[in-house]
């Protein structure tokens, strides 16, 4: 946290002493302590243990809200664009699957849409009503898509 910050490890290390201080976390809850056995320096042939503690996420944020230095800043604006995206949005999108899903149901889409146009009884009002259905589902699944990037515009809605 020293080195991600930007400052002396002592700085670092009485913010996360007032975080628990405070009662912001609990030190059981957000912290592990492992030991690690190495050569000892001074004697020959002996071991030494040496403590190491690790943070979770929670203490991380909590610092970065109280550090003062430019990655600190950084880091504030970060996390507030985070939490106002999702508190805006109400959820978040992971891009990838996102993207993944819509690709499917479109295919998916289209294949009915082929199956329907396919059919040799297409004169009927079921089956012609069942291609229009499948048509506007394909428009307001891509309206919808463009709504929610930003990409809709006047000449798209009066389609």
């Amino acid at each position: 946290m020293a080195e991600l910050f930007q400052k002396e490890r002592t700085v670092i290390t009485r913010h996360i002493n007032n975080v628990f201080k405070e009662g912001e976390l609990e030190r059981e809850v957000v912290c592990a302590k492992f030991a690690h056995t190495t050569q000892h320096g001074a004697l020959k042939g002996k071991q030494q243990i040496k403590e190491t503690i690790l943070y979770n996420l929670d203490v991380i944020i909590s610092v970065g809200y109280r550090v003062h230095s430019k990655r600190g800043t950084a880091f504030r604006i970060w996390a507030r664009k985070i939490i106002k995206e999702y508190l805006v949005k109400g959820y978040a999108i992971n891009d990838r699957i996102r993207k993944d899903q819509i690709a499917e149901l479109r295919q998916l889409v289209k294949v009915a849409g082929r199956a329907i146009n396919n059919q040799e009884v297409l004169e009927t009002v079921e089956s012609q009503d069942l291609l229009n259905v499948v048509v506007d589902y394909t428009y307001a699944l891509d309206t919808l898509d463009n709504y929610d990037y930003e990409r809709l515009t006047k000449q798209l809605l009066l389609l």
